[in-house]
């Protein structure tokens, strides 16, 4: 997602906000049975364009 992100500031956005929507239990289909999940929160981010908000 980082990279993401960077694209985006790279055309002239910024993060000025963040929501998280769910969080939730992530483990590979081809885990074992008893390996530990990951917990992966899904956010909305808000962004703005740098001009619109550095006046």
């Amino acid at each position: 997602m980082n990279e993401t992100v960077r694209m985006w500031k790279d055309k002239g956005y910024d993060v000025c906000g963040a929501k998280v929507r769910f969080v939730v239990a992530w483990r590979p289909k081809d885990a074992e049975r008893d390996e530990e999940e990951t917990a992966v929160a899904l956010v909305d981010l808000r962004l703005m364009a740098r001009s619109s908000h550095q006046e």
